[in-house]
């Protein structure tokens, strides 16, 4: 997977759920799950499908999404999400073609291992390489499943300057004249490439990658939901949480119970229990 600018952030980790867990989530990620021991039944909208032990998925962002983990055994997956990510229509369709199940490269479970050890430096090298591993771990996927390297089409030079640019002032406020200025082009034919490429406008765009830097402080911080929005340039608490929810369909507080209460039900080791004597 080349990296794209309009790439958030990645995330790598592994789970392991008890006999019969289970998840519900709206996936507005791109993300891949692979099952090391046990065995998943994935519901995707009205799709159905069951994954077992060295199987991998692509998981595209706007479905509902259903987990049962194995009622009889624990299930250990681990997964890799590119947040913020946005696809063409073309490249959504040549993700749809992808089978469900394919088999599991024998060099995603190092990789998966080797992120997690990298995951709480904050240095600016570690995140780096943590970056770098995640790509290789979709790019092993694609070519697993077929997928050349060469799909990857450039975006045009005033697309890319406006997602370098809200990118590094997303928190700041600005203005459309503002941005197809610094991007060389005139507003309207700046909507027309956002529009033809990206199937959204410049201010849905800088919308979504607020929202996005708004997922990561309600996972990973204790920063209030006007905090939060403020922080990541929203002119109101109240803007942000309605743009929220039509986007992720859960209020922001919501989101934020949802996702205490899937790392509270998720097991990261497993540890024998030790024999009373």
């Amino acid at each position: 997977m080349k990296t794209a600018s309009n790439i958030l952030f990645y995330r790598i980790d592994d789970h392991v759920y008890d006999p019969g867990g289970t998840l519900s989530r709206w996936q507005t990620n791109l993300q891949l799950h692979y099952t090391y021991t046990g065995s998943v039944a994935i519901q995707v909208d009205s799709e159905h499908w069951v994954q077992h032990a060295g199987e991998i998925c692509l998981l595209l962002p706007g479905h509902q999404e259903h987990f049962q983990y194995s009622e009889t055994e624990h299930t250990h997956h681990g997964f890799c999400t590119a947040a913020g990510v946005t696809l063409s229509e073309e490249t959504v369709r040549l993700y749809e073609g992808i089978p469900r199940n394919i088999k599991t490269s024998p060099r995603i479970k190092p990789l998966t291992d080797l992120a997690r050890t990298l995951y709480e430096e904050k240095n600016e090298a570690a995140k780096n390489l943590y970056n770098q591993i995640a790509e290789m771990i979709f790019a092993e996927f694609f070519y697993s499943a077929g997928i050349p390297s060469n799909q990857s089409q450039s975006l045009p030079s005033a697309i890319q300057r406006a997602q370098d640019f809200i990118g590094t002032h997303y928190t700041e406020p600005f203005t459309l004249p503002e941005l197809a200025e610094f991007c060389f082009v005139s507003q309207g034919h700046l909507i027309r490439l956002f529009k033809e490429h990206l199937q959204t406008t410049p201010i849905r765009y800088l919308w979504a990658i607020r929202l996005q830097h708004a997922v990561e402080k309600l996972t990973d911080t204790r920063l209030n939901v006007s905090e939060i929005a403020f922080q990541c340039g929203f002119v109101s608490p109240d803007h942000f949480s309605r743009l929220f929810k039509q986007h992720f369909k859960l209020s922001p507080l919501q989101y934020r119970k949802n996702q205490q209460h899937l790392t509270n039900s998720c097991i990261h080791t497993l540890t024998p229990k030790k024999k009373q004597r």
